[in-house]
Order: C-alpha cells, then structure tokens, then sequence
C-alpha cells in the first residue's frame, strides 16, 4: 500500500525529487506490482516512468515483459513495426522491435536480428550491444555472443554486469583462461549478489574435479570427501585417498584430496608434497594453490604464501581468503596499491559489509585516496547510520580534507561535518582519543 501511495504521490509531482528519481521509483512501482500478479497496473507505471525519462531503457525493457503478461505483446509488437516502418534508420526502434519479438514465443531469429541492426546503427551504445550479446547467448550462439559482449563491457566501464555473460560466451568456445579474467576484472565494481553466483558456478564447472576423474573413481571420491568433512574421521579420508592414488597417480584432483586429507591429520610435511605434486600435475587447479599458501603464511613463508595465493586467484577470483590474505601481506609490506585493489574484491565478495569497506576506506586513506576513503565510509553509513567506527573514520578523513581544501565555505563545511561527527562518537565514547584528536586539531585550525 505504501508504494502505491508514493507511485501516486510521483504522479502528482514531487518539488523535492528529479524527473530521473521520479521514473526509478515509478519503475520500482511497476516491477513490484509485476511481482503481485498486476502486469497490466505495472505497465501503466513503467509508461509513466517513460514519459517522465524517455531515454531510459530500463522501464522500456520492463514495459515490454509487462505487456506480455497483460495479454497486450501483440498491440505494442505492431506499434513496434510502424515505428521501425516510419524510421528504419532508429536504432531505438529495432531496439524495441527486436525485444518485442523475443518476448513472444516464435520470434527468437527475428528478434536477434533486430537486436544485432540497433547494436549496427548505434556500436557506441552499451545497452543496444549487451541485448544483443545476450540474445545471442540465449540462442547458444556463443562465439556471435562474443563480440557484442565484449564491446558492452568497453563501453560501460562502470558496469561489472557484461562482464558475467562475457564470461560465459567464452567459456563457451573453449577461453577458460580468459572467462576467469573477465570474472575478476569486474569484482573491483562491485557486482550482484546474483552475478557472483553465476560467477560461483562457471567456475566450478571449469574447474569440476570430477570432470577428469574415471567414472569407476568417482564413488569413492565423493565418499572421502564425506569422511574428509568429519573433524573425527581424516584418517579414513586419508586411506581412502591413499587407495585412489595408487590407482590414478596422474589425477591431480586426488593428489589434492590427499593433501588436505593429511593437512587435517596434522602432518604438514605430507600435505605440502601432495598439494604440489596435484600444482604439477594441473597448473590451473587453484585448490591446491590455496592450500599451500595458508601452509606457507601458518610457517610464516610470507613470500611463498604471496606466489601461491597470486597462483590460486589466477584459476579462481573469488577465492575470498586469498584475497584477504594478500590485503594483509601486502598493507604490511607497505605496498598499498595492491591491498587496495584486493579489498576493493573483497568488498565485493562479502556483499559491501561494513567490516570490509571499513577495511578498504582505511587502505584509500592510507593511499591519501581521501575521497575514495569518505565514499566508502559514506555508503557504510548510509546503510546503517549508528555504526560508530564509521563515523569515527569519515570524522578523521573529513578533517584532513578540511586542510587540504582551499575554498573557505567547503573547508568550513567539511570541518563542520567532521565535529559533529567526532562528537556523536564521543557521547558515547567520552574517552576515544580519536575523535578528541579530530575536534582540536579542528578547534587549532581555525
């Protein structure tokens, strides 16, 4: 009821919000009576979002599945036709033509070949070529997919969705080398919840273990792994797997398993050999990699933790403990840069927490990447507007901002920003020396 109200309040006009918060939240209408099994309701939200930014695609897309779910696919596919009948030169037109055809259930060729003329008639616009790469994929037509993919992430570099698909199409035709690229290029934008699992699973597949195991092993292989999970029972995983590497000595999978199977018994020596023995046997493993580096950083072999966890996220970017290991070996070797780019994918990997973005503002600060820094801290707050480390850090960022401005007005207002914010730290606080810090080095400054 809510939302109804304030798609009714947005249809009135609202002094205090533009016309492009306007069409979102029109769009946000829309979608959630779609969800509520009201298309037809829904598809008079999205025309209002249209009319309200015309040029933005997204509740246009939307417009289209609501019109299919309203029974009314056919009215807009016709009015879809004169549009491209009256401007065959509109890559908007083929756009709209090419997705009404999709949407209906005999137009996939027809609606890809649409797609492809607006992503012809304008190769500069992201959206025109990641429909069209997407459409393409759909239809299994992986190596065609490539190309439009590929263009849609050069041309959205803020976007890490491409990226995904990408990924995808390349596997495809055989890139696995360069799909795990793409997947890790994109971590540092932040990408969904929903794009990472995709992510998860083209990964697993690429690196399924059972994928080069004999169909006769398999059993037993999946039954070590059951005892390996058991904190009581390695030494059952470690017969076990003891048993399938005698029998397929060249299977780095097994060697892998055996390795962590003796990790859990205790015996270093034994894991190291086998973990190495399976990084010999298959580079592109990145498990055995992994464990190897978190043997080498518990014997403090820091420089050959850094070269297997390197080795790890090469096969596998979304190795999270990898990436949190190379943070802190790299912040302490004072090399920033690189512990900058591993939170900014750990940020990603743990869904934007506030632990990890408070890691990462601390790394930007430390970088003297201030506004980066108060970026971070401000999203943190935004979300949740109690966290008082948050407020703590942003108080000390906006008071080295301060200095460093040289306009009066904004020095006073970042100032202003940065004592409020100290002092709501220490009502409840009263003894934190940082933000006490903060507050003089402001009161000095003045």
């Amino acid at each position: 009821m809510k939302r109804l109200v304030l798609a009714a309040t947005l249809l009135a006009g609202c002094a205090t919000t533009t016309q492009a918060e306007q069409a979102h939240k029109l769009d946000e209408e829309g979608l959630a009576l779609l969800d509520d099994g009201k298309p037809c309701e829904g598809l008079k939200r999205f025309q209002h979002a249209m009319d309200e930014q015309p040029d933005d695609l997204e509740p246009l897309r939307h417009s289209i599945r609501a019109a299919r779910e309203c029974g009314r696919l056919e009215v807009t596919t016709a009015a879809a036709r004169d549009a491209v009948t009256k401007e065959p030169g509109s890559a908007r037109a083929h756009y709209v033509l090419g997705l009404c055809l999709l949407a209906g259930t005999r137009g996939e060729g027809r609606g890809i070949d649409e797609l492809l003329e607006a992503h012809r008639l304008a190769p500069k616009n992201a959206e025109f070529a990641l429909r069209a790469g997407l459409a393409l994929l759909d239809a299994e037509r992986f190596a065609e997919a490539v190309a439009p993919l590929r263009e849609a992430a050069a041309l959205s570099a803020s976007d890490p969705h491409p990226h995904f698909p990408l990924a995808v199409a390349l596997h495809h035709v055989g890139q696995d080398e360069a799909a795990i690229a793409e997947i890790g290029s994109a971590l540092s934008l932040e990408p969904s919840e929903h794009d990472l699992a995709e992510a998860r699973k083209l990964i697993d597949l690429i690196h399924d273990p059972y994928r080069v195991l004999p169909e006769a092993a398999r059993g037993k292989f999946s039954e070590g792994l059951g005892w390996l999970e058991r904190v009581e029972a390695p030494q059952r995983a470690v017969d076990i797997f003891e048993e399938l590497q005698s029998d397929y000595p060249q299977v780095a999978g097994v060697q892998s398993a055996l390795g962590l199977a003796y990790e859990r018994m205790g015996d270093n020596s034994e894991a190291v050999e086998h973990f190495e023995r399976a990084a010999q046997l298959d580079p592109s493993l990145p498990e055995p990699h992994l464990y190897l580096g978190e043997l080498y950083y518990g014997l403090r072999r820091y420089d050959q933790a850094i070269e297997q966890y390197r080795a790890a996220l090469r096969e596998d970017p979304l190795l999270g403990q990898a990436r949190e290991r190379l943070a802190q070996l790299s912040a302490e070797g004072g090399d920033l840069a690189t512990t900058v780019a591993q939170l900014r994918a750990v940020v990603a990997l743990h869904g934007g927490d506030a632990q990890s973005r408070l890691a990462l503002a601390d790394a930007l600060a430390a970088e003297d990447d201030l506004r980066g820094a108060e970026s971070q801290l401000q999203r943190i707050l935004d979300g949740d507007g109690k966290n008082l480390q948050a407020k703590l850090s942003l108080a000390a960022v906006l008071e080295r901002r301060a200095e460093e401005t040289h306009d009066v007005v904004e020095r006073r207002r970042r100032a202003q920003r940065a004592r409020a914010l100290a002092e709501q730290v220490l009502a409840v606080q009263p003894d934190n020396v940082t933000a006490s810090r903060v507050i003089a080095a402001i009161d000095k400054a003045k």
